[in-house]
């Protein structure tokens, strides 16, 4: 009976090992999701304020959803806003832009990585 305890208890530190670790994962993608949101929206701007992409709502899908406090979304736009630059790709041609390109750079870079980790492991002190 002893073993079938133990084995039980296992099983529930397994399972739920399993669980933090899944809602972990998401909070990343999501975070990862705002930062790409942000990116598009803030090269948008700067490049065609006319564009259809100004309609998108996708922004609004990870309020909705995500599990991340306000604060580490407004930590996330505030971390885009003042590294976006690094990543800023140049066209070629005069009169086009790079909005999706600068913004994949910036979504696959180590630094939103690490940025992203932190925040969602809470080891980011809020100031």
């Amino acid at each position: 009976m002893k073993k079938q305890i133990i084995i039980l208890g296992i099983i529930a530190l397994i399972a739920g090992g399993c669980k933090v670790n899944l809602t972990k994962k998401k909070n990343i993608i999501d975070a990862k999701g705002i930062a790409l949101c942000r990116c598009i929206n803030v090269m948008n701007q700067r490049t065609d304020s006319i564009s259809t992409i100004n309609k998108d709502m996708s922004f609004s899908y990870f309020i909705e959803y995500s599990n991340l406090s306000v604060d580490k979304f407004l930590l996330i736009e505030d971390f885009v806003d003042h590294n976006i630059d690094a990543f800023i790709g140049v066209p070629k041609e005069i009169g086009h832009n790079m909005i999706i390109y600068t913004c994949w750079k910036l979504y696959e870079s180590d630094e939103l990585d690490l940025f992203v980790k932190k925040i969602v492991s809470k080891r980011y002190d809020i100031d």
